[in-house]
């Protein structure tokens, strides 16, 4: 087995470990003995609980970025990066299990220390900067990454989420709202 393999065996286990105990529970034993390692082996990757926890937001926000890359690849014309953003964020092809062990190692990370928030905020921030750059309306950008925030919160922590047909309703008028007023902006082609 590789070493990114036990990596990522550990932070699967993080993730599960926080669903299923919350953060506040979330331990180094816990974590090992859901992983198949030792403490020290968990210890050898992960210097200790915080560094675990940042580990699992970088994670978090890689998977973004490449689901923001391919989505844009596949959708090369004006506001490709705000509708990339939208469906990077709430993944139609993930299991939703999956998203929602990722979305409560985000949520872990953010509580346990403020400077998880500073480095979460400041990737928000480079990401409204790639999606409002292709679209006329920058104030669009924003409107579509807050009202797809605000989905993935509600989902996250359980506050009346969507049920499945008004939360893809929602996506399709967002994704059509995109396509509607993505016209190039001045000085673009």
């Amino acid at each position: 087995m590789t070493t990114t393999d036990t990596q990522n065996r550990i932070l699967d286990a993080a993730e599960h470990c926080v669903m299923e105990h919350g953060v506040a529970n979330l331990t180094l034993d816990s974590v090992a003995a859901r992983a198949g390692v030792s403490k020290g082996g968990l210890l050898y990757h992960y210097a200790g609980k915080y560094a675990l926890v940042a580990a699992l937001i970088a994670r978090l926000t890689r998977a973004v970025d490449a689901r923001m890359d391919a989505y844009r690849q596949a959708d090369p014309s004006h506001g490709a990066g705000v509708r990339a953003y939208l469906l990077a964020a709430l993944p139609p092809d993930l299991d939703s299990e999956t998203v929602a062990r990722r979305e409560a190692s985000l949520i872990a990370a953010l509580g346990t220390r403020p400077e998880q928030v500073a480095r979460y905020a400041d990737r928000q921030r480079d990401w409204q900067a790639q999606i409002a750059a292709d679209v006329a309306d920058p104030l669009l950008a924003h409107i579509v990454r807050l009202a797809v925030d605000g989905i993935w919160m509600n989902e996250a922590f359980g506050i009346e989420p969507l049920d499945p047909v008004t939360r893809t309703a929602v996506i399709e008028r967002l994704l059509t709202l995109t396509r509607e007023t993505s016209l190039p902006a001045q000085g673009k082609d």
